[in-house]
């Protein structure tokens, strides 16, 4: 029984599952308490566990056994890093010094591993690095006995910034190649450990402690360390987390690989080396903001280096899940489709990259208008082991696309009660106030704004500049008839994407509420132009602009209009009043005739066409359009005196005495009328 529980605690250890040996392991000795090599790989657990004083407590039962000389060594290495970390930082440190002495008891005349120790080499690669470097090796100093910095070419004052922290400089050719110039900075490194750091990163003090205690255990390849990337200039609140190992020992067999987004993991795992998480520290990375991105233009590199190593390695999951994140990023969502489902296909079980990848490709999928898709995908993430926190938002929000709502809120609901797993890579907004947002989205779909108002308000306390929060407080003020109040909130998100020219259209309709014709014309114009084809919005912006009196304004209106619906009858005629205010009677001519296609009983079409057609000298058309106009509508005492001056310009003066006569018996109080019709029967009288 206790091989086989031997077997297994030692397969949970490789495999990291530290909590389940540990059960394994206790309930072994519960049964059999003598047993020397239970005891050493219990010892050793204890060490992965940070309980070194607990394990030298079980050295001794260890005694005969193959494992004493492992646990021993694995203290004695740990003993001495201790104690250089003590020396290193002035201090004394008694319980290290009892330590010692009761390992010296156990076990005598032990010495420290090869290369064992707590000295630490930052390593960094930089090309014209000038604006960030000095942040970055200010934040080394306190921690890091030793910095390398290795350029690949800069032409700015990256290398003397460099010089004035007392860096070791070293030179590299660049070769498209990320791992041989890390590589090359290994070779530099004179540390027992390595950091590696970019120059755009920065370590938090807050963990440095945390990473003094790890120099201290060597009995570990390696550490996982939290990196906050900042996603937005100037905001700390929008971050995307990842998890990678950043600190590791510095040993000749431990190398990256990999041209673009190296690792160094696969090699600490080859050796048998057993990582850990380091909860306290944290790597802030600024070089994802927006600005840092289009200023190195590292969406394209990163994608061409993505695409050149995967044509070499077609089965890294890995490299495939880089490739669908950093097209998500430059909004490839095709591109982004393909290679999550790449990485999906290659992906061994419980990868680190796992949820993320699946929440990618459900996301890509909803972007592309199908939801459908997506909630199937975050199925088959369940399946595989990945519902976490990342996959229960995307469920909601593919449920939300569909017009699920009430499903979509239960899945809110319980978003809301979830964690961001240690280790889980991906944005971490989405804990923080994203889910709010979510929420409050859901309760605005189903109509019930005050609740999603609250939800909207929660987010905005934690990142009041987030775009999308703004935009949803915005749009529901603004039908809720709260007018300024909605614009003062959507114009923080104006902008010719998906989400400002929404913004355009609710501000728009804030303001026409409001009555202000020229600011709701302005903001449905910039909707139009960023690609938004409301139809009521297209009807707002139409009255709009009748509203402002405005001629010229009014024609540009109407013709970008048509561009984008079939224009009613009465809109026609209004445009082409318009263009006979501007003298371009012949342009108006046009619009009334096309009211009269549209619609043959449109009597106030006819009748505009015949004042257009007299004003241009077309008597004779202009007679036959009066004479259509007033048989649809012949009580027009108007019409029948302008019917009568058509009749009069052909020379047909009986018929237009008639006309005359007809407007007059319609409106006696018709001067004009009268006036003409007197001087016309003086003619004839004569």
């Amino acid at each position: 029984m206790s091989l086989s529980s031997l077997q297994l605690a030692q397969r949970q250890i490789a495999e990291s599952d530290f909590s389940a040996a540990l059960s394994t392991l206790e309930s072994a000795l519960q049964t059999s308490p003598l047993d020397p090599d239970l005891s050493a790989e219990y010892g050793l657990l204890l060490t992965y566990l940070q309980r070194e004083f607990d394990a030298l407590t079980r050295l001794s039962a260890c005694s005969g056994s193959p494992g004493f000389d492992r646990l021993a060594q694995v203290l004695t290495d740990y003993a001495h890093a201790r104690s250089q970390m003590a020396d290193k930082l002035g201090i004394e440190d008694e319980p290290g010094t009892k330590f010692q002495a009761e390992l010296n008891r156990i076990a005598p005349n032990r010495t420290p591993s090869p290369g064992t120790g707590s000295r630490l080499t930052a390593c960094l690669i930089v090309k014209n690095e000038e604006k960030t470097l000095a942040r970055c090796l200010s934040s080394l100093q306190s921690v890091c006995d030793e910095i390398v910095v290795v350029d690949t070419g800069s032409t700015d004052q990256t290398i003397q910034i460099a010089r004035s922290f007392g860096a070791k400089i070293g030179e590299f050719e660049w070769v498209q190649d990320f791992s041989a110039a890390r590589n090359y900075s290994l070779s530099l490194a004179t540390g027992n450990w390595i950091l590696w750091i970019d120059a755009d990163e920065e370590l938090d003090p807050q963990g440095i402690s945390m990473i003094q205690e790890g120099l201290m255990r060597p009995h570990f390849g390696g550490y996982f360390i939290k990196i906050i990337n900042f996603m937005r200039e100037g905001s700390r609140a929008d971050q995307y987390v990842h998890t990678p190992v950043r600190l590791f020992q510095n040993r000749p067999d431990l190398r990256f690989t990999g041209s673009i987004h190296e690792q160094i993991l696969p090699q600490i795992l080859a050796a048998g080396l057993i990582t850990a998480t380091l909860e306290g520290p944290t790597i802030w990375h600024y070089g994802y903001t927006a600005e840092m991105m289009q200023e190195r233009n590292k969406e394209a590199r990163t994608i061409e280096l993505l695409q050149k190593e995967l044509a070499e390695n077609p089965d890294d999951s890995f490299q495939w899940f880089n490739l669908a994140n950093v097209s998500a990023v430059a909004h490839q969502m095709l591109e982004c489709e393909r290679a999550a489902r790449e990485a999906i296909r290659s992906m061994p079980p419980q990868a680190a990259h796992g949820s993320l990848t699946y929440y990618l490709l459900a996301y890509a999928l909803v972007d592309l208008n199908r939801a459908a898709e997506a909630l199937d995908v975050c199925d088959q993430a369940r399946e595989a082991g990945y519902e976490d926190i990342l996959i229960v938002f995307e469920r909601a929000h593919a449920l939300s696309v569909l017009g699920r709502l009430e499903e979509a809120l239960v899945e809110a609901d319980r978003l809301q009660a979830l964690d961001w797993p240690l280790g889980l890579n991906g944005d971490y907004g989405i804990f923080t106030h994203k889910k709010l947002t979510l929420k409050g989205q859901i309760l605005a779909q189903m109509g019930r704004f005050e609740e999603a108002l609250d939800w909207i308000d929660r987010s905005l306390a934690v990142d009041p500049d987030y775009r999308y929060a703004n935009f949803l407080k915005g749009s529901i003020l603004a039908q809720t008839g709260a007018g300024r109040a909605a614009v003062s909130f959507l114009e923080t998100t104006f902008g010719r994407d998906g989400i400002g020219t929404k913004a355009y259209g609710y501000a728009g309709r804030a303001l026409y509420d409001e009555g202000d014709w020229n600011g709701a014309h302005a903001m449905w114009s910039e909707a139009l132009a960023g690609g938004e084809t409301d139809l009521v919005m297209i009807q707002g912006w139409i009255v709009a602009a009748e509203r402002m009196n405005h001629p010229e304004n009014l024609i540009q209106t109407y013709a970008q209009a048509s561009e984008l619906i079939d224009l009613m009858p009465d809109h026609r005629v209004n445009w082409g009043r318009a263009l006979v205010v501007q003298n371009r009677t012949q342009d108006a001519v046009r619009q009334f005739e096309a009211a009269l296609e549209a619609d043959s009983t449109h009597a106030n079409a006819a009748f505009n066409l015949a004042d257009a057609l007299y004003k241009l000298g077309e008597f004779a058309r202009s007679v036959d359009s009066y004479q259509k106009a007033l048989e649809l509508q012949p009580t027009h005492s108007e019409g029948w005196f302008c019917f009568g001056n058509a009749l009069a310009q052909l020379g047909a003066a009986p018929a237009a005495v008639i006309a005359y006569q007809q407007a007059l018996q319609l409106n006696p109080a018709h001067e004009r009328a009268q006036h003409n019709l007197a001087l016309l029967e003086a003619e004839l009288a004569a």
